[in-house]
């Protein structure tokens, strides 16, 4: 068995029942004599883990590890058991004064390990500072799958929330040597109708271990190019199984920034309450020509050009607005207000059309408010169910009435919302 720091061997002798007491009495003499050191390494190593524990989440949770087990450790009670076995004068059998021995040994062993793991600490801290500096960069951890310099400050080592067209990411995985032909790294574009459907990959399997060496396993470059169908990019690392339970499948998403718009046309398809009114002149049979005025009032449809405006701003390339949902963004793609004329331009102003605008996804919106309709009205000085004297003439008097609609509008982004998000649900029933 190898010593640990402060420990010497162990005699050679110690499995001859003649020498069992020597054996026992020179153990004893070789942990009393380093007990004093060992415990001081002890108390450091404990102060040391318990704030590396704190620091980035492949070591700490080593350190909580190391802290459990020196919080067990009394050096004291195992010197006094060999103190013990070294005043039995009729000891023969030296095995469990050798297994206490050894159990100090892995104290120290133990101590050694903390030491390693500030060594790993400073080795990371090196790697993230050299290359995982947001926003042009993001490092993994290969045994865990999880960001590899979470939790060092500054924090500038984090996911970019969003990226722009144009904008480039390197993603970088660093581990063992050893895990190089287990790791897989892949890049991709995700679409709005793919995250319509898409499911989080869930990371399964067992946390980091302490690593002898830390390189660059695996590298991927993604240049976000000029296409405002894109609205994500997507990242996923694969780690097949070192131990049991130990295959790690991971992924992250960056959502593209694609800019925002605040305008659209489209064509509103309103039901308007007692849209159409108008004055009905009905010739009474056998008077010879005398008429009854009447009014006659009905709902309509009346298809229209409207302008839909967004204060918010909404996301370009985005299919559902609550897609990433945020407070700010769900709402700028969700919420606006409409302007709109008559879809007959010959009299364009006919009819007017003022009103909110709720549009879950792109191309297709639900509205509502007030129309504006020049509709028909009896002149002064006549009213329902008065005769008209044959010869006699009228003509109905115009006016703006204020009515409530309701309806949809359409933009021509209906068409790519229909087309992408058929194509994605297709390919996803046929894989």
């Amino acid at each position: 068995m190898p010593a640990g720091p402060g420990l010497a061997e162990p005699p050679q002798d110690c499995n001859d029942p003649a020498k069992a007491r020597a054996c026992a009495q020179q153990l004893h003499a070789q942990a009393s004599h380093a007990s004093q050191q060992l415990a001081s390494g002890v108390q450091a190593a404990t102060a040391l883990v318990k704030e590396l524990k704190k620091d980035i989440p492949s070591i700490a949770d080593r350190a909580a590890e190391i802290e459990n087990q020196l919080g067990a450790v009394d050096i004291n009670a195992h010197v006094t058991a060999l103190d013990t076995h070294a005043k039995d004068a009729k000891l023969t059998d030296a095995t469990e004064a050798l297994e206490i021995y050894k159990s100090l040994d892995d104290v120290a062993k133990l101590v050694d390990q903390a030491k390693a793991v500030q060594a790993k600490r400073q080795e990371i801290q090196q790697i993230c500072t050299t290359s995982c500096r947001a926003p042009g960069a993001f490092c993994m951890d290969a045994r865990s799958g999880e960001p590899l310099c979470d939790g060092l400050e500054p924090d500038v080592y984090s996911l970019v929330d969003s990226l722009s067209p144009k904008d480039k990411l390197i993603v970088r995985v660093f581990g063992e040597a050893a895990l190089k032909d287990k790791v897989k790294l892949s890049v991709s574009f995700l679409r709005s109708a793919d995250r319509l459907f898409e499911k989080d990959a869930a990371a399964t399997g067992a946390k980091a271990a302490t690593a002898p060496t830390i390189v660059l396993l695996a590298e991927q470059v993604a240049e976000i190019p000029e296409d405002t169908s894109i609205t994500s990019l997507k990242i996923r690392y694969e780690l097949a199984a070192v131990d049991p339970g130990s295959a790690i499948d991971e992924s992250y998403a960056v959502s593209i920034d694609q800019g925002q718009y605040y305008l659209e046309f489209g064509a509103l398809f309103p039901i308007v309450v007692n849209g159409s009114r108008r004055v009905v002149q009905t010739t009474l049979p056998g008077t010879g020509g005398e008429r009854r005025l009447s009014v006659q009032e009905d709902w309509s449809v009346n298809p229209s050009i409207v302008l839909n405006v967004f204060p918010g701003g909404r996301r370009r390339g985005v299919i559902s607005s609550f897609q990433d949902m945020r407070c700010a963004t769900t709402f700028g793609d969700l919420l606006g207000v409409q302007a709109g004329v008559d879809l007959d331009l010959g009299q364009p102003f006919d009819r007017v059309f003022l009103g909110g605008v709720l549009e879950p996804v792109a191309g297709l919106s639900f509205n509502a408010g007030l129309a504006l309709i020049q509709q028909e009205y009896l002149p002064s000085g006549h009213a329902e169910n008065m005769i008209l004297a044959e010869g006699d003439s009228l003509t109905p008097v115009r006016r703006y009435t204020p009515r409530f609609y309701f309806g949809a509008t359409l933009t021509l982004d209906i068409v790519n919302t229909a087309a992408t998000a058929t194509t994605s649900f297709v390919g996803k029933l046929t894989r």
